[in-house]
């Protein structure tokens, strides 16, 4: 039996996948948040939320989808922040206190806590790690990039070899990355991101790491009008969206929240 509490010839590959939605917060492009939500609801599979705590307070549309599918057992709930800032310009007890309000917030609304950080904007510190530490939280999901310019990637999860996280010093959290973004911001717009760019995403990280992380904001389901976001639906990136999950399902790729990744 090795530090993880497993037999080593009882890890398999995951084969699966995460679909983490980030920016979820009330008020703000509801039909972007809430028709990806009712897709994933449809299919019965899962969805990882990041979800902005002190931008939750009222909006009932929001508030009431997120607990249908927290209540199905569909919807990871995650911490993307109290706040939407840059958690490397905190210091580690502003880092601290951020997630412990953040929390505090999540088990006011929806009776239950997190132990998955999301860092808004993919980047964090060491004072990032030690303040989740001091809360419980034991998953943050960044970025690849992210990663590999915090330490080249050793910690980096790899789901189908365990042996190789003990070798890299992989600490009591957990780095799950998102592996590919749904659609890209770039000057000023987000671009779609092929989905066969998706899917050789997918089947490479699968490949390395027993597992691929998919990246959606609200911003990639609605229309863009005079190059300002409306909370319009844009139909076509929702059926992009509803073709990919049918893909990858009928490739027996699982769709898992991060907390049975591990």
């Amino acid at each position: 039996m090795n530090v993880y509490g497993l037999y080593s010839d009882s890890i398999k590959p995951c084969n699966c996948v995460v679909f983490r939605m980030d920016d979820i917060q009330d008020k703000w492009l509801d039909s972007g948040q809430i028709i990806p939500m009712n897709l994933f609801l449809s299919k019965n599979q899962s969805l990882s939320l990041g979800l902005i705590m002190n931008l939750i307070n009222n909006d009932s549309k929001i508030i009431d989808k997120v607990k249908e599918g927290f209540n199905r057992g569909l919807f990871e709930l995650d911490i993307h922040g109290f706040n939407h800032v840059d958690y490397t310009n905190l210091t580690e007890q502003e880092q601290t206190k951020s997630l412990t309000d953040a929390n505090a917030k999540l088990n006011l609304l929806f009776k239950t806590t997190s132990h998955v950080f999301i860092p808004p904007l993919n980047v964090y510190n060491n004072d990032t790690l030690k303040a989740m530490q001091k809360n419980g939280f034991n998953i943050i999901s960044s970025a690849d990039y992210s990663e590999n310019a915090f330490d080249g990637g050793k910690n980096i999860f790899n789901a189908s070899n365990i042996s190789m996280n003990q070798s890299n010093g992989a600490s009591s959290i957990f780095h799950i990355p998102e592996t590919v973004s749904f659609g890209d911001y770039f000057n000023g717009t987000w671009i779609d991101e092929p989905i066969n760019n998706i899917i050789g995403n997918v089947t490479d990280n699968i490949n390395k790491y027993g597992y691929a992380v998919i990246t959606l904001h609200p911003q990639n389901f609605v229309k863009y009008q005079n190059n300002t976001l409306k909370d319009i639906i844009d139909d076509s990136r929702t059926k992009k969206l509803s073709n990919l999950i049918d893909y990858l399902i009928s490739k027996d790729i699982h769709l898992y929240p991060f907390s049975r990744i591990i």
